[in-house]
């Protein structure tokens, strides 16, 4: 067995959670410390090796000074990016990202070394054959977002590239997730329907019927809705809804008109102090609704509360062409953002076709592709 190099030994760094290994040796009279850069011991000797040989021999300075700081270890890292994004992003999306590392990335790079071009790109190619790729993004966005901030922080000297997947990768369904068919398409008719069957107050006493209401009154997202206060953002008799930043998944911070229908559900549930909802499931209870409003199993049994978002802003945008407007009642920044949730569907197209038949009396054809006016 090769004896090791005399003059030089490895410790551990004394910060709480780091396990990277230094090497520390006394050269002309001085005790010298550098970091190795490595948690695994046997690289660690390498490294401390070559730091070494190169301090005597004159290729490194041997300041007593490290050179670089001994980096933290990826998990106290992470910590501390998320809890200085919990001022920045909503809890959800904090949360999102706090899954997004210990469940995939933690495990994939040991280290914050390990983080590069490279090997993200294997990382990518790896989960591109187990999830989609719109899965994907989300993570490397999470990705990126921790490597500007560990740059920025001085744990990083320059910034890997990150690379999205090809838009031609479309990846795998999540084995371990049980994917329907998108979204469910909504009628103006049918949303009202199903609200028509949603009890007043569903188990354990939740305003279902108001909540529901509200929803799609509003076209808030389900969430916000649920996190709605008073009187921070609505008092009985209020003609106007405060959507506060922390209510917000994009923390738009903003005040909102109501319409007539709003506005007395709002007043129905609004206590005098404290959330008017709260946070609760409520897909068993819409898709019963659905159910006993007779709309078809495959939309019965699909059916989310985001749903009736989703068909709210696609009925506004069918009455105007203000989409800034429309993306402000949403709470997107972008307009482009908005232009995403507004989806096409079988009345438009009907209206499209009459009105691009010539004779105002014309109508689109019908199943048999024969114009009801001809008939």
């Amino acid at each position: 067995m090769a004896r090791r190099p005399e003059g030089w030994r490895l410790i551990r760094s004394g910060r709480p959670g780091c396990k990277v290994w230094l090497v520390r040796f006394t050269h002309d009279g001085e005790r010298i410390k550098r970091s190795t850069g490595e948690t695994d011991v046997g690289k660690a000797k390498e490294a401390a090796a070559r730091i070494y040989a190169e301090v005597v021999s004159g290729l490194r300075p041997s300041g007593r000074e490290e050179l670089a700081p001994a980096p933290e270890a990826l998990d106290v890292l992470v910590a501390e990016w998320l809890v200085a994004q919990e001022a920045i992003l909503h809890e959800s999306t904090v949360r999102q990202y706090e899954m997004y590392f210990h469940s995939r990335f933690l495990d994939f790079f040991k280290t914050l070394g390990d983080i590069t071009t490279a090997r993200a790109n294997d990382y990518t190619r790896g989960r591109l054959r187990v999830v989609r790729r719109k899965s994907v993004l989300k993570e490397l966005s999470a990705l990126r977002g921790f490597l500007a901030w560990a740059k920025e922080q001085g744990h990083l000297l320059d910034l890997p590239t990150i690379e999205s997947p090809p838009r031609k990768a479309v990846g795998r369904p999540d084995p371990k997730k049980r994917y329907k068919a998108g979204r469910v398409e909504l009628s103006r008719a049918e949303v009202e329907q199903i609200i028509a069957q949603v009890p007043e107050r569903s188990r354990g006493g939740f305003p279902a019927k108001a909540f529901f209401t509200v929803l799609w009154e509003t076209g808030l997202r389900p969430g916000t809705v649920a996190r709605l206060r008073a009187p921070d953002d609505y008092k009985v008799g209020a003609l106007k809804l405060k959507v506060r930043a922390e209510a917000d998944k994009a923390r738009y911070d903003r005040t909102i008109p109501l319409s007539a229908g709003a506005r007395a559900a709002l007043d129905e549930v609004c206590p005098e102090l404290g959330l008017l909802f709260g946070e609760r499931d409520l897909r068993c209870t819409l898709r019963k609704a659905a159910r006993d409003a007779e709309l078809d199993d495959d939309k019965a049994d699909r059916i989310t509360p985001y749903d009736i978002r989703h068909a709210r802003l696609t009925y506004l945008a069918s009455r105007t062409t203000n989409l800034t407007g429309l993306a402000f009642l949403a709470g997107h920044r972008q307009v482009t953002t908005t232009a995403r949730y507004v989806h096409g569907h079988y009345a438009a197209a009907e209206e499209v076709l009459v009105a691009a038949v010539t004779d105002g009396s014309a109508r689109a054809p019908n199943a048999d592709g024969v114009s009801e006016a001809a008939e």
